[in-house]
């Protein structure tokens, strides 16, 4: 009976100190994203269904995110945070939008948050976390423009940017150390697995090729179509899969890129083309249906996505890895989950597990191995010690 007693004071003791340390390790967190100067426009609430446990974890994280911001000398985007880490690494983690990210103030504001408050959080901890560098490219001041098209009036739709966020960030002249080895994330881009180094994914998958990126693979198209909305997030009978076969311009998804910039020779080339492709008219795919892009990508979905796939990626195979879709992408990417458009019911939800788990992972990476043993951890967080990911919801 006494060693019973004295197990359980043992464990309580454990389980205190935990959450002392996680409490300590939130508060700790250098960094944040998004100036309040944005426009608000377009802030969105968004129900949060997580426990509340997952929320008030992730609300510390996001509300312990401190405020920075700088210009880019030639303002091709309006605010840049970029948190370089003690380790002045030149692995990014890198962003982008033009839309507001509010920062909670307590627990109960993080239920109305937008899901970009809640993937800068999440994604910003995986840098911390690995001591990478995390940028993240603010367009809500100027937007961008094709480069050969400056008279045109109207800025082009957000994700064309990632082509000026990408020139930036291995090319721009404000910085002293360009990112060697990136990861671009859309903003409904989360990663969930924090046990994974991009180096390492890097050398498993990409095979030493400049660009990574995933595809509609067939294995996982073979899927019944109940598993394939469930599980990947893809609805077979959406009239837009149209555009997912092979140079529709949804075979490849650019929500969730790697680069690798060796000399940066082949990517400077595979960036110029794409920019320089970008007003040409895709190929019919069928005759009597609809074009991709509805034959202009400049202004139509799926934008800059569809012109990598139908004019670069031909030119630039040798250069390009393709990986499935469940690897870094879609509703169950092992490493990245991308909540693209189809399934945006769910991504609130998805964020607030997430962005839970990162904060565990990166509190809990410095916990003495012995609570774990103990399985503390699945009594107070739910998570697993093998996986930091979000499965266990």
């Amino acid at each position: 009976m006494r060693w019973l007693i004295l197990r359980l004071v043992v464990i309580s003791l454990l389980v205190s100190l935990l959450w002392l340390w996680l409490h300590i390790q939130l508060r700790a967190i250098p960094v944040a994203v998004v100036p309040h100067s944005i426009d608000t426009e377009s802030k969105q609430g968004y129900h949060i269904y997580g426990t509340h446990k997952n929320v008030d974890i992730a609300a510390q994280v996001v509300a312990n995110v401190a405020h920075s911001s700088f210009r880019i000398p030639d303002q091709q985007s309006e605010n840049v945070i970029d948190w370089k880490g003690p380790s002045m690494s030149n692995t990014c983690i890198v962003m982008f939008d033009n839309r507001p990210a509010p920062l909670p103030s307590n627990a109960t504001d993080i239920r109305h948050l937008p899901y970009l408050s809640l993937t800068l959080a999440a994604n910003f901890l995986y840098a911390q976390h690995h001591g990478y560098r995390f940028v993240f490219y603010n367009f809500s001041g100027t937007g961008c423009r094709h480069p050969n098209f400056e008279e045109e009036k109207r800025n082009l739709p957000m994700t064309w940017c990632k082509l000026a966020v990408l020139e930036d960030a291995f090319f721009g002249t404000r910085h002293e150390h360009h990112c060697q080895l990136l990861l671009l994330l859309d903003s409904d881009a989360v990663i969930s697995d924090f046990s994974v180094r991009l180096e390492s994914f890097a050398q498993k998958y990409s095979q030493g090729r400049t660009v990574t990126i995933a595809h509609l693979d067939n294995s996982t198209m073979s899927l019944p179509d109940n598993i394939l909305w469930q599980v990947h997030g893809v609805q077979r009978s959406h009239p837009w899969m149209f555009f997912s076969q092979p140079g529709g311009g949804n075979f490849l998804n650019a929500g969730v890129i790697l680069f690798q910039r060796g000399d940066g020779e082949q990517l400077r080339t595979i960036l110029k083309v794409w920019w320089n492709s970008a007003s040409m008219t895709p190929p019919e795919l069928e005759p009597g249906r609809p074009r991709p892009c509805w034959g202009n990508c400049l202004r139509n979905w799926p934008h800059e996505q569809a012109v990598f796939e139908i004019f670069v990626w031909p030119k630039f195979r040798d250069a390009v890895t393709l990986v499935p879709l469940d690897l870094m992408n879609g509703f169950s990417g092992k490493f990245v989950r991308h909540l693209w458009g189809l399934v945006k019911d769910r991504r609130a939800e998805v964020m607030t597990h997430t962005l839970a788990a990162a904060a565990a992972a990166t509190a809990l990476s410095r916990v003495p191995a012995a609570v774990v043993q103990m399985n503390v951890l699945n009594r107070t967080i739910g998570g697993r010690p093998s996986s930091w990911g979000i499965d266990q919801q």
